[in-house]
């Protein structure tokens, strides 16, 4: 390879092309910015004016996909669940729009290991970050060592 290597960084490069395709499903038309809404109610009239999803496009460097590009797939896909089953962007909401991605997940990929494991990693990221805010007024600073505490306080092996 001419010297050069190639550094994986994501926890599950499996779940990141799971994530893709989900995104491209479920939130075709989306994009990533520095600025995007904040509440369901924003979300809704975003979309209706443009057209297409738009995430935050921070907070993306250290996160369990290792690239930006499929944390903010994975924001598209997370709002797209929030647009279609009208929920809140409280932690009740964030709790049943994690179990709806879930669903997707079992509706497209089945219930063997890979698949729960993945429902885990979901739930993690959505309802886990979500649970983390609502106790400390902060988002994990680093979502990979949270994910990697959260998962394994569950059992699921990384």
């Amino acid at each position: 390879m001419n010297g050069h290597t190639i550094e994986v960084t994501a926890l599950d490069t499996g779940f990141n092309f799971m994530v893709a395709l989900m995104a491209e499903r479920y939130a075709p038309g989306w994009k990533a910015a520095p600025v995007a809404p904040e509440t369901l109610e924003a979300l809704k009239e975003s979309h209706k004016r443009d057209g297409f999803i738009t995430v935050w496009d921070g907070e993306s460097d250290r996160t369990i996909f290792g690239e930006a590009h499929f944390n903010h797939a994975f924001r598209a896909w997370h709002d797209a669940v929030h647009l279609m089953y009208d929920l809140p962007f409280t932690l009740d909401g964030e709790r049943a729009a994690a179990e709806m991605q879930c669903e997707h997940v079992k509706r497209h990929y089945g219930t063997d290991s890979r698949a729960l494991k993945w429902c885990e990693m979901i739930r993690c990221e959505v309802a886990g970050q979500a649970e983390h805010f609502a106790k400390t007024g902060d988002f994990p600073a680093d979502q990979v060592e949270f994910a990697k505490g959260y998962l394994a306080a569950r059992g699921v092996a990384i």
